[in-house]
């Protein structure tokens, strides 16, 4: 499922001379509550008590997942009301890439890390609750997972030579997998089984795929609110 997620979140991505980049056109504030909507439904958790609706929640993720060093610059991503407008303007096309990847990667790490804790063997019942979604919040606050995902996506070249969308989608995933090898190196973080496309691999690809656009590459309106799944 979180392999899903991040082949969704490659909408709210261009690729453009060799660059991946944030669409025009859409606000990260508008495109994080977007994609936490997908993620959710792409996970599909029994969720009788509605606990994932709650609007603070995708805040509460990305807070616990980003250094604490970059609350102001979430705070900026996730609010209009921000005291600091200027922030994120200063940050270059490729740092905001970077942060919006980021961003996306922590939502996925955390509904997959809950999603872990639906299994019957886990709980016979299988029902997100507001003690395991703090649960899970605190263990990746106090792990050293959250710092793998960042520090993957970061190092990754991924923004400054990518032939094509799905390197992002990769790129996510072999973020996650990697933090949740940190965090359970003996458990089900070894038995992922994807396939990864490493990113020195990504240079072999040929270069002539960058203007291979589709529908997925057409530029969305401003104050989007739910998008299809894929």
């Amino acid at each position: 499922m979180y392999v899903d997620c991040a082949e969704a979140a490659t909408e709210y991505f261009t690729v453009d001379t060799d660059h991946a980049r944030k669409i025009d056109g859409v606000d990260v504030r508008d495109i994080m509550p977007n994609f936490w909507t997908k993620a959710v439904k792409v996970f599909n958790m029994r969720d009788t008590g509605s606990v994932l609706a709650n609007p603070d929640l995708l805040e509460k993720v990305l807070l616990t997942v980003f250094d604490k060093d970059q609350r102001p610059l979430l705070d900026e991503s996730l609010h209009r009301s921000s005291t600091d407008p200027n922030i994120v303007l200063g940050l270059s096309p490729h740092e905001r890439a970077v942060l919006m990847t980021q961003a996306i990667a922590s939502v996925v790490l955390f509904l997959d890390d809950l999603a872990e804790t639906q299994w019957p063997q886990r709980d016979p019942f299988g029902t997100v609750t507001m003690q395991t979604v703090e649960s899970e919040l605190r263990a990746i606050g106090a792990g050293r997972a959250r710092k793998e995902l960042l520090e993957t996506i970061e190092g990754s070249y991924v923004f400054t030579s990518c032939p094509l969308k799905q390197a992002i989608a990769d790129l996510i995933v072999k973020a996650v997998e990697k933090a949740d090898q940190i965090a359970s190196p003996h458990g089900r973080g070894a038995r992922r089984t994807s396939i990864m496309v490493d990113d020195s691999e990504l240079q072999e690809i040929s270069l002539s795929y960058v203007n291979d656009k589709g529908p997925d590459d057409m530029v969305l309106p401003c104050g989007l609110t739910i998008l299809p799944l894929n």
